[in-house]
């Protein structure tokens, strides 16, 4: 990615937390400035309040050369997707190459035995609400209360 991402936030604060969480799923890098530092926070604050016509609104995101005063989910994913072009070689595919995204439910092509564990899964079972992991080879997800990896050759997208 070629834009800069910076984001003014605290470790408290919930709305940036989640737009954390937003650009972490989006394999998005950015640096963060929290306004709360021992030693910057004041300086982190100030540009805060001055982007922001004197108001203290955090998260806010700098973006290239523009500004947003805690945007909502909705409105920071379609932020981000305007950025750049997807690169292929990140995207992560299913089996029969089908894109696969955050919260897809897939379908398990053949029978796969969970290492460290007595759990086997069987072939056709269906796995809901996937994460991506970041490696278009793998993909997270939730059995019972364990979390695991699957390679993304083994499963294809439900639907």
């Amino acid at each position: 990615m070629n834009t800069k991402i910076i984001m003014y936030g605290a470790d408290w604060c919930g709305d940036c937390i989640r737009s954390k969480e937003i650009l972490a799923e989006r394999n998005m890098e950015y640096i963060i400035h929290d306004i709360t530092d021992p030693e910057k926070g004041k300086e982190y604050s100030e540009i805060v309040m001055n982007l922001n016509d004197g108001k203290r609104i955090i998260p806010t995101l700098v973006i290239g050369d523009k500004h947003y005063a805690n945007p909502r989910p909705s409105e920071l994913n379609i932020l981000l997707d305007s950025l750049d072009p997807i690169d292929e070689n990140k995207v992560t595919r299913c089996s029969q190459g089908k894109i696969l995204n955050n919260g897809d439910n897939v379908l398990l092509t053949r029978d796969l035995d969970v290492k460290g564990s007595s759990l086997n899964l069987k072939q056709g079972a269906q796995i809901e609400k996937i994460k991506l992991t970041g490696d278009p080879a793998y993909i997270d997800a939730r059995i019972g209360k364990s979390t695991i990896s699957i390679k993304t050759e083994f499963v294809k997208k439900k639907g």
